[in-house]
Parts: C-alpha cells; structure tokens; sequence
C-alpha cells in the first residue's frame, strides 16, 4: 500500500477594524477584562447583531489580493455549543457560503517553487466570523474574559 502525506493548515487572521463584527464594542487589545463587551456581546435579551461593513470591506480586499472569487450573497450561521469562552452560547459563523471563495495563499518565490511541484494548494474558504472571548488563567484557574 502506498500513503501519501497530506497536510491542511487553518489559519485564523484578526481584521485591524475598529469595532468588533456583530457590535460597536472596541476591539483594542490589551484592555482590562470585560471592558469591551456591548450588549450585543453577551447577547442580552431583545439585542440584535448589525454586522460591521469594514470588516465585509476588508475580507473582500483579501480575497482580491489572493485571487479570490467574491460572492454578491453570502450566508451567515448561528452555531449553539457551550464553550467556556464563548458566554452566548452561540457563534455567527460562515461555512455554507462565505464572503470569498478560493484563491492562493501569497508566497515568496522560494515558497513558490514548492507550488509547482504540489506542495501548496489553493484555499478553499476565507469565512468571516466573531470570536467572543479570551481564555485567561489565573493561578491555575481556568476563567473566561469577554473583550
């Protein structure tokens, strides 16, 4: 029997926005726990999400400078799990149809030699989606911060 060694990465990027994706909360870094949280955050009753048009804005730039196709309609989901890092119980996500599709990663040209020979393939997805919380330890407790 013959194998063949297949490796797939998943690599996770922060948008440089202003504001959080589904909320107008600051996404500063650094900040104290729990001082960037909206409503819209820990989903309090009756809140809705309003999705940011720069972070649209700046998946679409990528997707064009990876050589992307850009979708005119895209899905967002609502995925219930209980995580501890994530205090709504729910996460918007994009898997079904995303924002952009496709494209090549951006390589340097000793990277692209590997390119050729099968080493890298094209990307399939670039979903956008809001990542709520950050785990932090404590003196071996495990806590989560909404920033």
């Amino acid at each position: 029997m013959i194998w063949e060694t297949v490796i797939g990465l998943e690599v996770h990027a922060q948008l440089n926005t202003q504001s959080k994706i589904f909320s107008g909360a600051s996404t500063a870094f650094g900040s104290g726990p729990n001082t960037q949280a909206s409503a819209v955050d820990v989903a309090l009753p009756g809140v809705l999400p309003v999705l940011n048009r720069a972070v649209v804005e700046k998946a679409i730039r990528f997707g064009l400078s990876v050589g992307a196709t850009v979708n005119h309609r895209s899905i967002f989901a609502r995925k219930n799990y209980f995580y501890p890092d994530l205090p709504k119980g729910y996460q918007i996500s994009q898997f079904e149809v995303p924002v952009v599709v496709g494209g090549w990663p951006l390589m340097s040209s000793t990277a692209a030699r590997y390119c050729v020979s099968g080493w890298m393939t094209a990307m399939p997805r670039q979903p956008i989606w809001n990542d709520q919380s950050v785990l932090m330890s404590r003196l071996g407790a495990l806590s989560a911060t909404v920033c």
